[in-house]
C-alpha cells in the first residue's frame, strides 16, 4: 500500500475535508461530504466501526448547529452504543459520550433525562484512577445545571459545593478556573432568594477570572491537525511532522478519541517517510500498528492497513536506506520519473518525487515491458531508467 493510499483512507475516517465546509457553517456541503465518507467506510469497514466515531461526531454537531435536536440526539445516542460496544461500560470515552448525548438533553430542555445521563457519566469518571478531576468538576457543575433549570436551588448547591472542593484540592483557591463554579453558585444562591451570600460569591469570581489566561486556538489538537495536513499537502513535510507531534503531545485519554493516538502516529511516519526517514517511519508505523492492536484487534481492517503500511516501510529501507542522501538530491529526478511512467499508463503513486512502494512496483513493472535486466531492489540506475527509455511526457520517438 503506498503511503498516499494511506492518507486518502485516514483522511475518509477523519473527515478532514469537511473542516472547512463547518467552519464556514456550509453545512449542507459539510453534511453531504460526511455522508459520502460515511458510507464509504461502512461498506470498507462495517456498519458499527470505530472510525465511524468521528464522521458522526461531526454530523451530530453540524444537526445542533442547525437546531436539529432530535436528528442530533438519534445520532449521540447511536454513538454512545457504539462506543459501549467498543471500549466498555467502564472507559472514559464512553463517558465522554454519554455527556455529549446529555448535553443535547440539557439543550431540549430535557431536564431530568439529561441528569441521569449526566450523572452515569459522573459515575464512571469518579472510578477512574488518573487525572480526571475536570471532567469529574465539569460533570458536577452540569448536573447542577440541570438542577437549577429545575429550580431544585439546594440540590444543585450540594453539587457545586463538591464541585469546588474538588477544585480548589487541585488547583488551589485561586485558580481561574474556579470561576465558572462560583458563577453558578452565585445563580443558585441568587435564585433561592439568598441575595447576599450571592454578591460575595460573585465578588471572589471577579478577582478571580482577572487572572484567566486566553485560549488559543494553536492549544487545540484538532486545529494543529487540521494545520498539519494542510502543510502536507502543500508538501511542507517537516512543518507538517512537527504540528502532528505536538497534537500527539497535547492529546490525552480524558479528551482524544482512542484511534486518534493511532492516526497520528500514522501521520507522523507518513512525514518521516516523505523525507526520506524510513528507518525513523518505520519505527513509528510500528507504534501505530500496536496500537491499532489494542483498540481494535488483529484482525481488523484498521489493523491490518496499518500492518500493510509498516511492511512497505520496511521493504523501502531496505531497498532505499543506503542511499538516502542521494535520493534527497535526485528528488526532481524521481519526480520526473513518476511523470514519464504514468504518461505510458503505469501507476507511480503521486508524482511527488518520493519513491514510495507503488514507485517501486511500477518500475518493476517498466523493466519487465522493456526487457531490461531485473536488479532485484532498487537503486539509482532503475530509478533514472526510464528518463532513458521514454521520450518526455507529450512527445513521441
Amino acid at each position: 500500500m503506498d503511503s498516499a493510499q494511506s492518507v486518502d483512507w485516514h483522511e475518509q475516517s477523519w473527515g478532514i475535508n469537511s473542516r472547512s465546509a463547518i467552519q464556514t457553517q456550509d453545512y449542507d456541503a459539510a453534511l453531504a461530504n460526511l455522508t459520502r465518507k460515511r458510507d464509504a467506510l461502512r461498506q470498507q469497514m462495517g456498519q458499527d466501526h470505530p472510525l465511524l466515531t468521528p464522521i458522526l461526531e461531526a454530523m451530530a454537531e453540524i444537526q445542533s448547529a442547525r437546531n436539529e435536536d432530535e436528528a442530533a440526539l438519534a445520532l449521540r445516542e447511536r454513538l454512545t452504543g457504539m462506543v459501549r460496544r467498543t471500549l466498555g461500560p467502564n472507559h472514559p470515552a464512553f463517558a465522554l459520550a454519554l455527556e455529549k448525548q446529555a448535553d443535547v438533553l440539557w439543550k431540549m430542555q430535557r431536564l431530568e433525562h439529561a441528569e441521569v445521563i449526566y450523572g452515569m457519566a459522573l459515575a464512571i469518571f469518579m472510578k477512574q484512577p488518573g487525572p480526571y478531576h475536570r471532567s469529574r468538576v465539569r460533570l458536577h457543575m452540569k448536573v447542577a445545571d440541570t438542577l437549577i433549570g429545575r429550580k431544585q436551588y439546594g440540590k444543585a448547591m450540594d453539587k457545586l459545593r463538591v464541585a469546588m472542593s474538588m477544585a480548589e484540592n487541585v488547583l488551589g483557591g485561586a485558580n481561574p478556573e474556579l470561576s465558572p463554579i462560583l458563577g453558578r453558585m452565585a445563580q443558585a444562591l441568587q435564585s433561592s432568594g439568598d441575595a447576599q451570600a450571592a454578591h460575595e460569591v460573585l465578588l471572589r469570581a471577579e478577582q478571580i477570572a482577572q487572572h484567566t489566561p486566553v485560549q488559543v486556538k494553536g492549544d487545540s489538537p484538532a486545529y494543529l491537525i487540521s494545520k498539519a495536513d494542510y502543510q502536507f499537502e502543500a508538501q511542507q513535510f517537516k512543518a507538517a511532522q512537527s504540528l502532528y507531534e505536538k497534537a500527539l503531545n497535547l492529546s490525552s485519554p480524558e479528551k482524544t478519541p482512542p484511534h486518534i493516538t493511532a492516526y497520528l502516529q500514522e501521520r507522523i511516519a507518513a512525514t518521516l517517510a516523505a523525507q526520506f526517514k524510513w528507518r525513523a517511519a518505520e519505527r513509528v508505523q510500528r507504534q501505530a500498528t500496536q496500537t491499532w492492536v489494542l483498540l481494535v484487534g488483529a484482525g481488523d481492517p484498521a489493523t491490518q492497513q496499518a500492518q500493510a503500511t509498516h511492511a512497505d516501510y520496511v521493504r523501502v529501507l531496505h531497498d532505499l536506506a543506503p542511499q538516502q542522501p542521494a535520493l534527497l538530491k535526485l528528488r526532481p529526478t524521481i519526480q520526473l520519473t513518476q511523470k514519464r511512467l504514468a504518461a505510458i499508463g503505469i501507476d507511480p503513486g503521486p508524482v511527488d518525487g518520493i519513491p514510495g512502494p507503488k514507485t517501486l512496483q511500477a518500475l518493476h513493472t517498466f523493466t519487465q515491458r522493456m526487457g531490461l535486466p531485473p536488479t532485484g531492489k532498487l537503486t539509482l540506475t532503475s530509478l533514472a531508467a526510464p528518463l532513458a527509455h521514454l521520450p518526455p511526457v507529450g512527445k513521441r520517438r
